[in-house]
């Protein structure tokens, strides 16, 4: 077996099993390890490799995400319209925090948003449901740049043996920002 490189995890014997840690992208730069356990080194070896995987390509969120209403609420506060117009983000946005206020962004999926914007559908203006979307969709954007959702520009591309036909895959953002576009 090979010595494992800086960053790919180190696995040693634990309490009758045995533990890895794997070290994670933190935006402040400041480290931050995963600590993965397993009754064999094969297991947690599998486990250090899914890990790996998912922090090489982007799907890992950086640390404990906020919840939704307190994101919201920190975005209200500083993103630069007018009083008006956050007035008006902040009646649309009380949707979203009713249903998701208290669910960690990290675990908002598409299934989820879909199905609140289908109940919306049936009790609100097309215009309406329109514009809750809209400002839902700034909103996760924001928590996608910083970091708060996790993302993968191959999760929503074709998958393997697919041919892109003549235009580019635009597959930026998670599946919540996904169930957005849609509409």
């Amino acid at each position: 077996m090979t010595r494992r490189t800086y960053g790919q995890g180190s696995i040693f014997p634990y309490r009758g099993g045995f533990r890895a840690l794997v070290e994670l992208p933190r935006a402040d730069g400041r480290r931050q390890r995963k600590v993965i356990g397993g009754a064999s080194r094969r297991e947690v070896r599998d486990k250090v490799t899914a890990t790996l995987h998912a922090r090489d390509n982007g799907i890992l969120a950086r640390g404990r995400t906020p919840t939704v209403g307190a994101f919201v609420a920190a975005w209200l506060d500083q993103v630069d319209v007018e009083t008006s117009t956050r007035k008006s983000y902040a009646e649309k946005l009380a949707h979203l925090t009713a249903a998701f206020g208290t669910v960690r962004l990290r675990d908002l999926t598409a299934v989820r948003l879909d199905a609140f914007f289908a109940e919306k559908r049936r009790t609100l203006s097309p215009q309406s449901v329109a514009h809750i979307r809209s400002v839902t969709h700034n909103v996760l954007q924001k928590a996608v740049k910083y970091g708060d959702i996790p993302t993968s520009d191959r999760a929503h591309g074709p998958g393997p043996g697919h041919a892109i036909q003549g235009r580019l895959a635009r597959c930026r953002g998670s599946a919540a920002l996904s169930a957005l576009r849609r509409g």
